[in-house]
């Protein structure tokens, strides 16, 4: 009867150790990976995605040439990949520090302060061709400045907005990502001590038979693996990111290099694990196989 109780309390709790290995697994990642800047800044290095921003701009600006008779090079020689960069990354900064509690609402207007270059090569632009047939500046000429700068600035922020930050906040999903983000810290320490804790009743309840405790851990951390592994091995190799309906090249790298990124940290967190819960299972069978010999 006792052996029968003890099964039941093993399973249960080694069902508990499942799920809290797996809570976890998320809530280090999260906190360690999900709301690093830099895992960002990485991610977009690794898929040339500063380059295909870049790309996406120029393209634009030669499609609008016609239509306006503004060369894309007006545009292209305030606006280069140096200053695409800075304003891509500035674009994580500002969302991840107010995600993060650093600051009380996202600026991310203080990005328009650094296309003043662009905007001196829009009226110089106008200034020469003013100059070319003698226009004398006006309130329609100043205007039409004004507006071009204008569309063309407000293009160029939405495009290297490429993980879209600026459309959520507008959505209002920024906040609550905040408030999510405020008890990551917790809940790192709430899922590695109810581990801690699942283990510990494990190995009180199997006090005397460390065989068992070897076969309850080893089940633990290879069926959490196992699944995890499966899921992550299928999403990579079925190019299931791949079929993301995303137009825009960079944002498409953008948000898939991510998904890639995540999905490799977990298949090697869960590699670590399924490792481990071999070794544990070698224990069980080399322990359980030294207590028959004991007593034989």
């Amino acid at each position: 009867m006792h052996k029968l109780k003890n099964y039941v309390l093993c399973t249960f709790v080694t069902v508990l150790l499942f799920f809290g290995m797996a809570g976890a697994q998320a809530a280090v990642i999260i906190k360690y990976s999900v709301l690093e800047p830099g895992v960002y800044h990485s991610i977009l290095e690794e898929n040339d995605v500063y380059d295909k921003t870049h790309s996406e701009i120029r393209k634009h600006f030669e499609r609008e040439e016609n239509a306006t008779g503004i060369p894309a090079d007006v545009y292209m020689e305030a606006v280069t990949k140096e200053l695409v960069k800075e304003l891509v990354n500035e674009n994580i900064s500002v969302a991840f520090s107010y995600i993060n509690g650093k600051t009380e609402k996202p600026e991310f207007v203080a990005s328009s302060d650094k296309l003043d270059v662009l905007k001196n090569s829009i009226d110089s632009f106008f200034e020469e061709y003013a100059a070319s047939i003698n226009y004398e500046k006006d309130d329609v000429y100043y205007e039409k400045t004004s507006s071009v700068y204008k569309n063309a600035s407000s293009y160029i922020l939405d495009t290297v907005d490429v993980y879209q930050f600026r459309t959520i906040d507008k959505a209002g999903y920024l906040s609550p990502a905040r408030t999510v983000a405020g008890y990551a810290d917790k809940l790192v320490i709430c899922a590695l001590g109810f581990v801690a804790l699942m283990i510990v009743i494990i190995v009180v309840a199997n006090i005397g038979r460390i065989a068992n405790t070897f076969y309850w851990l080893g089940i633990a951390s290879g069926s959490v693996s196992t699944v995890v592994l499966a899921v992550c091995i299928y999403l990579k190799t079925s190019g299931f990111y791949n079929r993301f309906a995303i137009k825009a090249s960079h944002i498409f790298a953008s948000i898939t290099g991510a998904c890639n990124r995540f999905t490799d940290i977990l298949i090697l967190v869960n590699a670590v694990l399924f490792v481990s819960g071999i070794i544990f299972m070698i224990l069980f069978a080399f322990t359980a196989k030294e207590k028959d010999k004991k007593t034989a």
